[in-house]
């Protein structure tokens, strides 16, 4: 298979994403030291994903992620939406250098959803693939906005000039 494929830009931008949650879980230790667990969670799910995209096979014997990581992600942005204020504005990814790496992290992860969609439709993909990308980068938000918050930060309101 060629380099440009667009399975291989899938599980590659996936590789990519886990390589940079690497880093944000070290950023994250020791203040934050649960949540760089969570991370950890994360990136041995992304590694299944990575896996399963290789194989390109959705048979019982392949790696899969199931609609029970895509709760855990669910219930893990419930968890912190509840500690931070709600706001209807956009917001500048920003603040500490570790919510800074974590807005970093969720626009890597929009482009690997949307790669792994772009991928989908060359074998028997399945849907939860995806949904477990798109609830990480709103996972990845909220964990950014909680680091500014229990950092003292708060969210910073695009403003349109």
């Amino acid at each position: 298979m060629r380099k440009n494929n667009p399975v291989i830009e899938a599980y590659g931008t996936i590789d990519e994403l886990n390589a940079l949650l690497g880093m944000v879980r070290s950023a994250l230790q020791p203040d934050f030291a649960s949540m760089a667990d969570e991370i950890r969670v994360i990136q041995n799910n992304l590694h299944t994903e990575c896996a399963f995209l290789a194989s390109m096979q959705s048979d019982e014997e392949s790696p899969a992620l199931g609609e029970n990581h895509v709760e855990w992600l669910e219930d893990r942005c419930d968890s912190y939406q509840e500690q931070l204020p709600q706001i209807n504005y956009f917001i500048l990814p920003g603040g500490t250098s570790r919510a800074a790496l974590l807005h970093f992290a969720r626009t890597v992860c929009r482009r690997a959803e949307r790669k792994v969609v772009a991928a989908a439709g060359t074998f028997d993909f399945p849907e939860v693939n995806i949904m477990y990308l798109n609830r990480l980068s709103d996972l990845m938000y909220l964990m950014a906005r909680y680091v500014n918050q229990q950092s003292g930060i708060g969210d910073e309101q695009i403003q349109y000039e």
